[in-house]
Formats: C-alpha cells, structure tokens, sequence
C-alpha cells in the first residue's frame, strides 16, 4: 500500500516530472489522461472498424445463408397457405405447426371464427382415441372418420331437398361419425322420415350455434331447430368466445386464422423453432444421461412422475356384464346452479337462448335445447375402487356435483319457456343395462349413443306432434 502512494519508490519520482513527494500520483493522473484520450479518438475507430467488417460478414451470412432460408421459407409458406391439402398429399405431417394444421380442412370467419373448407372430403381411416395413452397397458379400438362437406363447410347433403325438417346445432357431438348418414342428424332423419340439416362442428359453442342458425340454418326453413349444449365445455366456449371479442384470447388457437398473414408467418416460424428446440433438448438429455449418472436418475424420476400422472387419471368401469378401462376428460363444475346461472358466462348464455327462441317463434319453428351430459355424468357411478389415483380422490366432489350444469339448464329453459330434451336419465339407464355409449379414450358418442340421442330425440317430436 505504501509503495502504490509512492512514498517508497524514488526510482518513479526521478524518472516521471513533477518528481517528489506526489510522484507516483502525478504519473497515475497522466495514465488516465491517456487513457481518456485513447477512449475518446480509439473507441470511435475500433467501432467504426468492427461495424465494417462485422457488416460485411453480415452481408456474407445474408447472402450465403439467411436470404435464401428467409425467402425460401416465405414462398413455402404461401404455398401451404393457399394449397392446404398440399402437406396431406406429400404425406407430411404438420400437426406441430399449429396454423397449418388448422388450414388443412378450415378457413377463418368474423363471426364463427371459422369454419371448414367448404366442398371438401376429410377421410381419416384410422386414429387413436384422444385420451388414450399406451401407459394404461390395454389395447384400444382406433377410430375412423369421414365427412363430406357442403359449400357452406358443414355435414349438409345439398343433394336432397334444399329445405329441411329439422335443422341440428352444436359441436363436434355431432359431427363426428364414421360417415355422414352415421351422424346423429342422419340417425334422426332414418328414423323418423323427416329430413334434417347437420349443422354441428367441432369446436364451436352456443355463440356459433346462434349465428350458424342466423346464417344457414334458416334459409332451410325448418320446423324444427335443435339446439344441442354439451355439458363438458359450452360454459368453457362462452368465456373463449368472450376473451376472443374482446382481443384478450385466441379461441383455443382458431383465431390465428384471422390474423394478419406476418403474424401467421411468425407463428409458423416460432412453432419450427420449438419443434428443433424440443428435438434438440431431447437429444442433449440422451447425450448427457450417458456421462452423468446423477442426471439420467434426475430425468427417470420426471418421467415416472409424469407416468405416475397419467396413470392417475385411469378409470376403470365396473358395468354389468364387463369390466373396462376409460378416461373421464370433462370434469364436473363444482359450482352451484344458481352460481352458474349469475356468472359472466351464465347470464351471457341467457341471452343467447332468449335471442334464439325469439328468432324460432318469429319464424314459426319449434325450438328444442337437447343436454348432452359429459362422460363422467353417465359413467361415474360405475368407477371402482381400482381407478387411478385422481378419481379415487376426488370421487365424491366429482359426484356431488354432476348436476349442477344440467339444473342451470333447467332453470334457464323454464324461465324462457324452451322446450328442454334431456339425454341423462336414458342415457344413465342404459349404463345401467350395460351399454357403452361413448368411444373408450374419447368423450364422444358412438354409434349406440348416436342411435340412442336420435330415439329419444324422435320420441320427443312424437310426443309434439301427437300432443
């Protein structure tokens, strides 16, 4: 310490000016003058260097590497974007990449934010139930699906008469089925010699199925116009819907297709990114498992919790005549009716009903609201003991409080004066009687749940017409 204030060192205070008691100080002012003058005439120049010659790398990189990536991938995406079907026919799978999955079979809407292709065939032979996880240890039935659509982008045979008897709303409920003639709207119309219009599409809710009434449905001039709410989600689709007015939410990713083509763009580019990022990741824990043993128990551990997570949610039904496996996806709402009826989505869901009976009476159609219970509804009763963790401990709330939704539809239907078919009871006891009315690993009826939902259905337009 004594030396660097230079009362110790005569060699600097004979060498350096301004020499004696201060010397080394005088040289440590003098170093930061030059220092200061380096900065002020060298930082400028070391930069304007760098600028230079970084820019020209740049410009190489540009050339050689990123112009050709970035246009190349523009030109791509235009032509996924206005030939959708293109990635089906080259066989490439583009389910990772959210926007042009969505295109393949659907185009945006302002109202219904959007709809499918119109005049196209989607026929998926084979696929694995959704809920379905190779963990359960059981084989499952894969699933097939056809659908022919119309010009306006639904399940409508314009082959047959222009109007229609009945005219069906609602979701994937009921579009879904192996072939058109197969959907609850055909179901119906085999049995009951009335002719009726599909207008049911995955993913939409009880706004989409007041406009698609507006839009489509009216011009069939129907006698009748079922409007079918499924428990597990409509609540759910209210509040997407809302979050989508108002700019605060996409729709479950449906409203990508009405943005701006950029920012479709980016959204292309970001998912390729997580795509690489997550191979990449994957490969490094493989990589780094194999050297660091400490890790690979890290990484054993996260993949038996989430084994252990997935197991938790098996149900195992316990019917008469047979025992299966299966999944309740759709929870039940732990909220009471009245709870229902006075939030946001409750009192919204009340003037979409009083709007859609208002528009029937005006134009001389019966209006019908058709509850279609959730799987857990039907089955829960049935769930043993030898279900997976989730189910044996949530058992009781689960039951308590199945039908809280149902009684807020109730409610709801006596106060506007609709007429109000609901599917529980019968389809409560056909569970009773052994009968499985839903796809295992999938909330959605099978063809004896379609075949059930379009008896009751026309016992209830029976009931109308003889009344």
């Amino acid at each position: 310490m004594d030396a660097y204030e230079g009362r110790s060192l005569p060699f600097l205070n004979r060498v350096i000016t301004g020499q004696g008691q201060h010397g080394a100080q005088h040289y440590l002012d003098y170093a930061q003058k030059v220092l200061w003058r380096i900065s002020l005439w060298g930082i400028p120049l070391f930069l304007l260097f760098t600028l230079s010659f970084w820019k020209k790398i740049f410009r190489f990189i540009f050339v050689t590497g990123i112009s050709p990536f970035f246009f190349s991938s523009i030109i791509i995406f235009i032509l996924f974007d206005d030939f959708p079907s293109m990635a089906t026919k080259l066989g490439l799978n583009l389910s990772g990449i959210s926007y042009f999955y969505l295109k393949q079979h659907h185009d945006g809407d302002e109202e219904l934010i959007f709809r499918r292709r119109p005049n196209q065939l989607i026929d998926i032979p084979e696929f694995t139930p959704s809920h379905y996880s190779p963990l359960f240890g059981v084989e499952v039935e894969k699933l097939s699906f056809l659908g022919q659509y119309n010009q306006e982008g639904f399940k409508v045979d314009d082959n047959a008469d222009k109007f229609k008897d009945i005219v069906v709303l609602g979701d994937s409920m009921m579009e879904i089925s192996a072939r058109n003639e197969n959907t609850f709207a055909g179901l119906l119309e085999t049995m009951t010699g009335l002719t009726t219009a599909n207008y049911g599409m995955s993913g939409f809710g009880p706004h989409q199925y007041l406009e698609t009434m507006k839009r489509y449905g009216l011009k069939r001039k129907p006698k009748f116009i079922v409007f079918s709410f499924f428990e597990g989600n409509d609540l759910w689709d209210i509040q997407e819907y809302k979050r989508w007015k108002e700019g605060t939410g996409d729709y479950y990713g449906y409203g990508l297709l009405l943005e701006p083509k950029w920012k479709q763009y980016l959204s292309v580019m970001t998912d390729i990114y997580h795509i690489i990022l997550k191979h990449t990741d994957n490969l490094n824990e493989k990589i780094r498992s194999l050297f660091d043993p400490e890790f690979k128990q890290k990484l054993t551990e996260r993949k038996n919790e989430e084994e252990k997570g997935i197991l938790s949610h098996l149900i195992v039904l316990n019917l008469p005549g047979r025992v299966y496996p299966d999944r309740f996806f759709y929870e039940s709402d732990p909220r009471r009716f009245y709870q229902i009826l006075d939030s946001g989505e409750g009192k919204i869901f009340e003037e979409i009903l009083s709007e859609f009976r208002d528009i029937c009476l005006k134009e001389g159609i019966v209006p019908i609201v058709m509850f279609v219970p959730m799987k857990v509804h039907v089955y829960g009763a049935f769930a043993t003991n030898e279900s997976g963790s989730w189910w044996n401990e949530n058992r009781l709330s689960q039951m308590n409080a199945r039908d809280n939704v149902e009684k807020a539809v109730q409610a709801l239907c006596e106060k506007l004066g609709l007429g109000l078919i609901s599917l529980t009871q019968p389809f409560q006891q056909a569970a009773r009687e052994g009968q499985v009315l839903f796809y295992p690993f999938d909330d959605h009826w099978n063809s004896e749940g379609r075949g059930l939902a379009a008896r009751i259905v026309r016992d209830y337009l029976q009931s109308i017409e003889t009344g």
